[in-house]
């Protein structure tokens, strides 16, 4: 059975099998060496079939899991690329192969799920925001600094501010804490919905809106009715491409 892994660059998402029955699981890369997590999720794991992997973390990762997977499962790790067109995707990026691979699967994976145009939004560490026209072809999109990264810099940038997660502040915040968690929850949906509206203007047509990443549950209440939430979106791309490419 083959094994599929999206590594982020703060989180690591992995599932087995087909998109139609599997689970997915993930984990935190924050403060593991990359051997000891691999080690800790997959010590007890039967050597899959194939390792199909999406990596926009540091290259130690990355040469971190193809030494394990040589030495723990005497496999080869297959990492997906972004490239100039994949199952039935085009990429219209000036420059094909610089586009993120989490980006360039996510879109793959939209385009498993629906037929039409589709914008897809990643909402991890930074938020990404990608039109699919409905011929398959990646259009463009824009980049945010996400949640985390927001708060990061009013911390660093800023005397006095504090911050906290509160998914239920509001807008009438009452403390510095909450004002910060309030204000980056609806500054980042409201550029997601400037975004929405520019895009779905220059696609002509009302497009699906999909949406995966880490903070996407903490963004859907903000967000346009009609956003669907599909958390497994990048994986589903590689799985895609690891069958475009038996």
């Amino acid at each position: 059975m083959n094994l599929y892994l999206d590594i982020g660059n703060s989180r690591l998402k992995w599932a087995q099998g087909e998109p139609s029955g599997w689970t997915v699981q993930s984990a935190s890369l924050a403060g593991y060496d990359p051997g000891d997590l691999f080690e800790i999720i997959w010590s007890t794991q039967v050597a899959p079939a194939r390792l199909l992997v999406s990596s926009v973390a540091r290259t130690e990762w990355s040469e971190t899991l193809r030494r394990w997977a040589r030495h723990r499962w005497s496999c080869e790790v297959e990492f997906v690329q972004s490239s100039a067109a994949a199952v039935g995707v085009r990429n219209r990026y000036r420059d094909p192969s610089l586009l993120g691979v989490d980006r360039w699967a996510a879109l793959i994976g939209a385009r498993r799920l629906v037929s039409g145009s589709a914008i897809v939004i990643d909402a991890g560490t930074a938020v990404t925001i990608d039109a699919l026209n409905a011929d398959g072809e990646f259009i463009g999109g824009v980049i945010l600094a996400g949640l985390e990264l927001q708060r990061e810099s009013l911390l660093r940038g800023t005397a006095g501010i504090s911050a906290t997660d509160d998914r239920q502040a509001d807008c009438l915040a009452r403390d510095t804490a909450s004002a910060v968690a309030a204000g980056t929850r609806y500054g980042i949906a409201g550029g997601i919905e400037r975004v929405i509206s520019e895009q779905t203007r220059a696609l002509g047509t009302t497009p699906s809106i999909l949406l995966t990443g880490g903070d996407a549950e903490g963004l859907m209440p903000l967000l346009p009715a009609g956003v669907r939430h599909v958390p497994d979106l990048v994986l589903r791309g590689v799985h895609a491409l690891g069958e475009a490419s038996c």
